[in-house]
């Protein structure tokens, strides 16, 4: 049966208030802040409590549609603010980011010690990285149901929640981003049953990878051994999706039966799906414990671009420990 879609929620920053914050927080003496500002504490405080005063009822809105277990997901699209585009670029990912923050306060990149990671794709690092035989990291590559995991030291997390952010998308055909809740799959119950809370598997985790210019890329292989379902506190139950299944861990890892193509066959065909067409200046964010998402891959390049993506993703501070780190 073919999944039912819906339209996700997508709300959009009033022009004008997005014009008043980016004058009153982005630009200092004249000069425009930088991604890189953000590392600052106080400025990063600064722009989290600005942007709960000026998009005060958006983040109702957003909060209200994040909390709806049947919904769980919202995209809001960021308004052109100036003429020149490199600096729009900038302004627009800094509106993003600090109502983001204002949302859902979030981890430090490794890297960068920013709230966010910055992810540029050109035909370039995708020819380094199929080079290294690692798939599902390039906008062309095809994106599975999954959940985002977040690590902390040898702890393995779910993060409650994830937001990314198109800065652009140079394709022609962007396709869609897709998202079930977990409150929408009628097996999930029996799937949670014959899983089973806690029990857990091993995964090999999907690589991190670190491209710094030079010729090969840095690529970071993990093994974890972490619970698919954990029941949290509030009573609701977080699901780990994420990387390859290697079977029970208190078993060989050679297992025949792999629960997790179940699950992500009662995902895939499940009656009723969110989709959100993917766009440049599009943040979108979603209940990453409570569901799971997957995308289009990305068709027709635009060939006077060098640059065919370049995105934002933040996850949230708050999340829920599911497992450990065991290589990598």
């Amino acid at each position: 049966m073919e999944a039912t879609q819906y339209q996700a929620p997508i709300l959009s920053i009033p022009v004008q208030s997005a014009r008043e914050f980016a004058h009153k927080n982005l630009l200092i003496n004249g000069a425009l802040i930088s991604l890189a500002d953000t590392k600052d504490r106080a400025v990063l405080k600064n722009l989290a409590e600005q942007a709960s005063h000026f998009f005060a009822d958006l983040i109702s809105e957003i909060q209200s549609q994040l909390n709806r277990p049947s919904v769980g997901i919202v995209a809001i699209d960021v308004p052109q603010v100036l003429e020149d585009a490199t600096a729009d670029a900038i302004v627009g990912s800094l509106i993003a980011m600090s109502l983001t923050q204002a949302i859902m306060p979030s981890l430090l990149d490794r890297e960068n010690d920013t709230p966010f990671s910055i992810f540029t794709a050109s035909k370039d690092n995708s020819e380094k990285l199929d080079h290294v035989g690692i798939r599902g990291l390039t906008p062309t590559d095809v994106l599975d149901f999954h959940s985002d995991g977040s690590i902390a030291g040898e702890e393995l997390s779910v993060p409650d929640y994830i937001s990314i952010f198109n800065v652009f998308i140079n394709y022609h055909n962007r396709g869609n981003f897709y998202w079930v809740p977990t409150s929408a799959i009628p097996s999930f119950s029996q799937i949670v049953e014959k899983v089973g809370l806690s029990q857990e598997y091993c995964f090999s985790l999907t690589p991190a990878v670190y491209d710094n210019g030079k010729p090969d890329v840095k690529v970071v292989d993990r093994r974890a051994r972490v619970a698919i379902f954990t029941r949290t506190s509030d009573g609701s139950i977080t699901t780990f999706m994420n990387g390859t299944f290697d079977g029970r861990a208190d078993k060989n890892t050679d297992q025949e039966d792999d629960v997790v193509a179940e699950i992500k066959n009662a995902i895939s065909t499940n009656p009723i799906r969110y989709s959100i067409p993917q766009e440049s200046r599009r943040l979108i964010i979603f209940n990453n414990a409570n569901g799971f998402h997957a995308r289009d891959i990305f068709e027709g390049p635009m060939e006077e671009y060098p640059v065919t993506r370049t995105y934002l993703r933040s996850a949230s501070i708050s999340g829920k420990v599911v497992g450990q780190i065991i290589e990598g």
